[in-house]
């Protein structure tokens, strides 16, 4: 699986994923740590990665979905 991590993830994370199998990025990797949730959302679909962020509501709302509570 492609994964990128984001900068509220911790990047002690990103070891056990590798090891893994996966192929896995960081936010803090590709220097965008402080950039807008848009953009960080904008380069994980560019690089065909699964975003994993804390920040599920504004991941969302930039998908133009609702935040919904899970």
């Amino acid at each position: 699986m492609r994964i990128k991590l984001d900068e509220n993830i911790t990047v002690e994370a990103k070891e056990p994923l590798l090891a893994a199998g996966h192929d896995v990025d960081t936010v803090v990797d590709e220097h965008l740590a402080g950039h807008p949730d848009p953009d960080v959302l904008a380069g994980a679909v560019a690089d065909q990665r699964a975003l994993v962020s804390f920040d599920l509501g504004r991941a969302v709302g930039c998908l133009g979905g609702e935040q919904s509570n899970l």
